[in-house]
């Protein structure tokens, strides 16, 4: 699947994502104003800025676990910024997977059943037969029947992506995903999310402080202390 850089340059496609004139602060600090980002089915973008640029704060709003004080957030077309909890949950297992820095895997069961139970919330039925293709395409098969503890921190990060891409989320995040890696393997990991992305035919948002994965990523959006204007 090509790169795509932009929702719009593709009439009648739906975006995957599409924040359109957020504005969000706490009390009187703003971290957000007037911030526009859209992103095509399929595209890669990297989302980079120092700690205290708003990334946490951009990945929650995009989740719904926060609405922003103006402005609408959609992904796969769904309106998630509006709407009750209820509502803003569904589009969210329905739509977004994150792998988050600290990866969250349930400890009481092995890795084949945390993918399953990631499937099962989204609404799908998935077989162990799935749920093992995806850790034979992660390199870690033989894992499947482990316990996350039993796991290198290398393998339980493949595992936490398998359960993200099982769920066939239209829009994968991967929060932080290299920033306790040396060099090569920071390198590895971003292609690794980059290339599995295009296999499954997913939107992929990264968000991180390491500029070493700056040249993986044709779209980049830069926050700073504070963010206005557009990443189109």
């Amino acid at each position: 699947m090509p790169r795509l850089t932009d929702a719009t340059d593709i009439p009648d496609v739906v975006p995957a994502l599409n924040l359109a004139n957020i504005h969000h602060g706490y009390g009187e600090v703003s971290i957000l104003r007037d911030f526009n980002l859209s992103m095509a089915p399929g595209q890669q973008r990297l989302l980079i800025g120092p700690s205290g640029s708003g990334k946490s704060t951009l990945i929650n709003l995009i989740c719904g676990f926060l609405r922003p004080d103006r402005g609408t957030i959609r992904v796969a077309g769904k309106l998630i910024s509006e709407g009750s909890e209820a509502t803003r949950d569904a589009v969210r297992k329905a739509h977004i997977a994150v792998v988050f820095q600290a990866l969250r895997l349930v400890s009481a069961i092995d890795i084949s059943a945390n993918l399953l139970l990631a499937a099962r919330l989204a609404g799908l039925r998935s077989s162990r037969q799935e749920a093992l293709g995806l850790l034979t395409e992660l390199g870690i098969a033989d894992k499947a029947h482990a316990r996350p503890h039993q796991l290198s921190h290398g393998e339980a990060q493949r595992a936490a992506i398998a359960r993200a891409l099982i769920a066939q989320p239209a829009l994968l995040i991967a929060d932080e995903p290299t920033s306790a890696l040396d060099q090569t393997n920071a390198e590895n990991v971003g292609a690794m999310l980059l290339r599995l992305a295009e296999a499954h035919g997913t939107s992929l948002l990264i968000a991180t402080h390491d500029d070493r994965l700056r040249p993986f990523f044709p779209a980049v959006t830069e926050l700073k202390s504070t963010v206005e204007g557009s990443a189109q």
